[in-house]
């Protein structure tokens, strides 16, 4: 499951193509993108990631759910985001644990607790990290960082070919 094959793609072309996998709920799914990012990883790894974070946006958060795509340092970066009542602070520490759910997640939806620590192995299988931040004045900002492909130096541990 975790066996990364990275390529070079396009990150807004992924996110576009994909949504509509969604279904009805692609249509409360706002994007930006800054066009022609290449990221380096492996791009179902990447879609696996967003599409947690998007289908955890409209069981625990509110529409409309955001996503962007900027790049920073050397690396994309893929964020989902919703209007929702966030995260408990005291539970922020475990949000990436195994079988972690929130209060009250057992009563709002479904699920083991699982998807947020497969999201960040897959994360870390391609070089990359998951990570949490508090939206103000609310909701939750989900993200994903992974190297990009046109960085002069790519960040360490990528296990991609260096740029000569």
């Amino acid at each position: 499951m975790l066996g990364a094959e990275p390529v070079a793609f396009d990150t807004s072309e992924l996110v576009l193509s994909r949504l509509p996998e969604l279904g009805d709920r692609s249509r409360d799914v706002r994007v930006e993108c800054v066009p022609g990012l290449v990221a380096w990883a492996d791009p179902e790894h990447v879609w696996q990631i967003l599409a947690n974070y998007i289908e955890n946006a409209f069981k625990y958060g509110a529409p409309p759910v955001e996503v962007s795509v900027t790049e920073r340092d050397g690396w994309v970066e893929l964020e989902v985001c919703d209007v929702g009542p966030g995260v408990p602070d005291e539970f922020v520490a475990r949000l990436f644990e195994r079988f972690s759910r929130g209060p009250g997640a057992q009563r709002q939806a479904e699920g083991a607790g699982l998807g947020l620590s497969i999201v960040r192995s897959l994360a870390e299988a391609v070089g990359g990290e998951a990570w949490y931040e508090a939206r103000h004045p609310a909701g939750a900002c989900f993200g994903v960082r992974v190297p990009s492909d046109t960085a002069s130096e790519p960040p360490d541990g990528t296990g991609r070919p260096r740029s000569a």
